[in-house]
């Protein structure tokens, strides 16, 4: 089976043309797995230069190690092969709500102090959809 970025949020199947969950185009979520492997690498690309271009505005990895220990100890997916920024977005998907200090996570927020980061993901989201929506 092929590896794919659905988070189990799919929203084309109520006919948005992008994934609010993985913000693929709608045509990809349906031909996935027809989708060579050159094909799944460009859309794989794609997402992760989105995901950096986004997250990368908000945390600064301070330590790369620290960062996936955090997600091993949370047991949280994140595929080696990927940005290192989309491995953050798992972890704010997966934690937001109970993440205090991401600097125990190997992090260093950009944006100031913060009480939680629920907030921030939710803009995170809202960027990355609208960014996804432009191309």
């Amino acid at each position: 089976m092929k590896s794919t970025p659905c988070i189990g949020i799919c929203s084309t199947v109520y006919g948005d043309d992008i994934c609010r969950g993985c913000k693929r185009h709608y045509l990809e979520v349906i031909d996935w797995n027809k989708y060579s492997e050159e094909e799944i690498e460009a859309v794989y690309g794609r997402l992760d230069d989105q995901i950096e271009t986004v997250l990368s505005k908000y945390f600064k990895i301070t330590d790369y190690a620290l960062l996936r220990q955090s997600l091993e100890k949370y047991k949280i997916r994140y595929n080696e092969r990927r940005n290192e920024y989309s491995w953050i977005l798992e972890l704010l998907r997966v934690r937001s709500g109970t993440l205090k200090d991401v600097k125990h996570c190997g992090l260093k927020y950009l944006k100031g102090p913060i009480k939680g980061y629920k907030g921030v993901y939710s803009r995170i989201d809202a960027e990355l959809f609208k960014l996804a929506q432009k191309g």
